[in-house]
């Protein structure tokens, strides 16, 4: 099974898929592999370490509307599988699971709104500025001020790190597959 398995990602692989480390892996997987395909759509290739495959076309993930629409992409992978000369069996069971919703009538990109990194990075920036401005005051303070100033302070820099780290694990994401 498992050099079956082996064939079949060499030969997705050499046909554009690639390997993607932001994807829910699902019990008993061996490996998962997308492809991006024209009009804003991505298919993605879930292979078993029991042999079955499972194949779906959704929306990319560099679009809002990424989870509101997903389709089963069987025949597309059967069409891959036979031009390769891989035999394969083909299941009723592997019948796409969830209802397919229509597809929308336009996308959006979502790294052309305000909701891009580089507005994140900014906040970050400040956030860690004031946070660091805040601390500095300490040394003007006394009492319980100075208490209240630093835990304000040191929340401030911890917050705009957080966002720093987020949105590089965000930009890792949806750099485009290889």
């Amino acid at each position: 099974m498992k050099e079956w398995l082996e064939r079949v990602k060499k030969v997705l692989l050499e046909e554009g898929f690639s390997y993607t480390e932001f994807q829910h892996v699902k019990p008993g997987q061996y490996f998962g592999l997308v492809k991006d395909l024209p009009e804003g759509l991505q298919m993605h290739v879930r292979g078993f370490s029991d042999g079955r495959l499972e194949a779906e076309i959704e929306i990319s993930r560099f679009y809002f509307e990424h989870p509101s629409y997903k389709r089963s992409a069987t025949r597309e992978l059967a069409e891959i599988l036979k031009k390769h000369g891989i035999p394969y069996a083909e299941e009723k069971t592997l019948l796409f699971p969830q209802p397919v919703k229509r597809m929308p009538k336009s996308l959006t990109d979502w790294r052309k709104t305000l909701l891009h990194p580089n507005l994140y990075r900014l906040l970050a920036f400040y956030s860690v500025l004031l946070g660091v401005l805040e601390l500095y005051l300490l040394s003007t303070t006394s009492g319980w001020h100075k208490l209240v100033i630093a835990l304000g302070g040191l929340l401030l820099v911890l917050v705009g790190i957080g966002i720093l780290v987020v949105v590089k694990a965000i930009e890792k994401a949806l750099r485009p597959s290889a």
